[in-house]
């Protein structure tokens, strides 16, 4: 019996854009980078660059926490074949302007339309927060009210929710 679609299924839904990204244009802000060691990356993670004293070059860490510079969002997954190739992943800077939907946010915390989002420390996930608490801002939710359904959308993925936000970076929001 034939089947259809894709035979293996992931976990969590790649990083889908909504606005702002062509894939080819020099002019967007992102960055390419190795992966630090014995980290796993996947697609839609937060990431920061941390610098390897070793091997005298940034790579990207997961999460928010401990790196430098502004954070970005993980276009591919870490074990891609064109990141293995390569040797490095592409991420979208948070400073860009964005609107993408991601899978990899804090269960339990409300997504409504406007909330502030933060990297949640050092999982690669996002969180809520408010103006005024300190954490660096890297979205906000946009046109949604909660975590979108992708039932029906998309069989090939176990977690069917997803978040959508346009990115932002305020480094510490009064």
């Amino acid at each position: 019996m034939p089947q259809f679609g894709l035979a293996n299924k992931r976990q969590y839904a790649r990083i889908e854009f909504i606005r702002g990204f062509s894939g080819n244009e020099p002019t967007g802000l992102s960055a390419s980078h190795p992966i630090k060691s014995g980290e796993t990356i996947l697609s839609g993670e937060v990431v920061t660059k941390w610098w390897n004293n070793t091997l005298s070059q940034y790579e990207w860490q997961r999460g928010g926490n401990g790196g430098s510079g502004i954070p970005h969002f993980a276009h591919n997954d870490g074990l891609d074949e064109d990141v293995i190739e390569t040797g490095e992943l592409l991420a979208i800077s948070c400073a860009g302007d964005y609107e993408i939907q991601i899978a990899h946010y804090k269960i339990g915390d409300t997504y409504n339309d406007g909330v502030l989002l933060t990297p949640d420390g050092d999982t690669g996930d996002v969180k809520a927060t408010t103006a005024g608490s300190g954490d660096p801002v890297v979205g906000r939710i946009s046109k949604i009210h909660g975590p979108l359904d992708l039932t029906g959308v998309n069989s090939n993925i176990t977690v069917m929710t997803v978040i959508q936000l346009e990115t932002q970076y305020l480094p510490n929001p009064a």
